[in-house]
């Protein structure tokens, strides 16, 4: 981000890097978000086997 700071300042002349590189940014945000949402089902699947699991035990 100090490179978008400097452009910044560098007038609007930067605009389209400074485009390009909050697109750029976003997208890997995205890709980040996915990969988290993907661990998160994975961890909430997870949690209902072993409440599945408890809630069989103690029903013996």
């Amino acid at each position: 981000m100090q490179e978008y700071s400097q452009l910044r300042h560098e007038g609007d002349s930067t605009v389209p890097v400074r485009l390009a590189m909050l697109q750029s940014h976003r997208g890997e945000l995205e890709a980040r978000r996915r990969r988290l949402d993907e661990q998160l089902a994975f961890l909430d699947d997870k949690i209902d086997v072993y409440r599945t699991k408890l809630a069989s035990q103690s029903s013996h």
